[in-house]
């Protein structure tokens, strides 16, 4: 048989088999989930990808939530159902930085809110939020909402406030009550049973892990579950990650999969890895301000 006919016969008994209908449903049904940071986007091969989770990792400030928190929002903005299970920050603490987020997109019409300046704002709604830290979801955003309401007209904090609530925010979801890896699967496996398809995104993965075990057990038992998770249920996964302690040579070295902190089997199970790493002093943003220059080291990608 020739190398044409060869060919012929293979395509023919593909397309039998459904192969190429597969395919199709699966780029149409699962399209690429950006970040909304256009270079890292770039270094991705379009965004995040279903099926497997993407890891990203860091020292101290250098970017690690405020990536996390950018994907959230351009995930919102394009109806793309994001969760943000947060087990560092409280949620109070995340919509703030969704909301100076929010005013930098829209800086045309919205004066730009610092994430320090809507914690001044918002500080006695904090002291009313701690009170509340055992009541159910709805009870703790009722209280902020009341907090807020008595002081609509104090600022443009609150103006913006307002704007983020009614345009972006109802298009995601912010948890910190979520005890650990296992919860988040749970949860995510009974929306999907119900026909929603979410965008995960855990900060962080360390947190997340804890328990009696030892760390590097701990994270590779909740590798191990988020990587079965995405790919079960076909959905993309962000997940932060802290650094282990490195010394010099390490870091003058390129990042490598290995500096992950109780990394287990994340090198492993990651479609894709990414490692922060600040590159210099501040620069001037327009708009923004000062803001810490940061290289994105892409150490593995399945799909760039």
């Amino acid at each position: 048989m020739s190398t044409e006919s060869q060919v012929a016969a293979w395509e023919a008994l593909r397309e039998a088999s459904g192969e190429f209908e597969f395919e199709l449903e699966y780029v149409l049904q699962r399209p690429l989930a950006p970040t909304g940071i256009v270079a890292l986007d770039e270094k991705l091969g379009g965004g995040l990808h279903a099926g497997t989770y993407t890891i990203i990792g860091g020292d101290p400030g250098s970017g690690k939530t405020a990536v996390a928190c950018k994907a959230a929002y351009t995930l919102a903005t394009r109806r793309m159902f994001p969760i943000l299970y947060s087990f560092e920050m409280t949620r109070m603490q995340v919509i703030s930085r969704l909301l100076s987020v929010h005013t930098r997109a829209n800086r045309d019409r919205l004066e730009t809110v610092t994430w320090s300046g809507l914690r001044e704002t918002l500080k006695m709604g904090e002291d009313e939020l701690r009170r509340l830290a055992d009541a159910d979801e709805r009870t703790r955003y009722e209280a902020v909402m009341h907090y807020v309401s008595r002081h609509r007209d104090d600022d443009a904090v609150l103006m913006a406030w307002y704007d983020f609530r009614d345009t972006v925010y109802p298009r995601m979801i912010v948890r910190d009550d979520v005890q650990d890896i296992a919860q988040v699967a749970d949860e995510v496996a009974r929306l999907c049973e119900s026909g929603l398809h979410p965008c995960i995104i855990v900060d962080y993965l360390q947190l997340a892990a804890a328990g009696d075990k030892d760390e590097y057990q701990l994270v590779t038992n909740a590798s191990h579950v988020l990587q079965k998770m995405a790919k079960k249920l076909n959905i993309p996964v962000l997940l932060v990650s802290s650094l282990r302690n490195l010394n010099k040579s390490e870091r003058d070295d390129e990042p490598q999969l290995s500096q992950f902190r109780g990394s287990g089997h994340v090198g492993y199970d990651a479609g894709a890895a990414i490692v922060l790493r600040k590159s210099g002093g501040l620069v001037s943003h327009k708009g923004v301000g000062l803001c810490q220059r940061v290289t994105a080291h892409v150490i593995k990608n399945r799909f760039g």
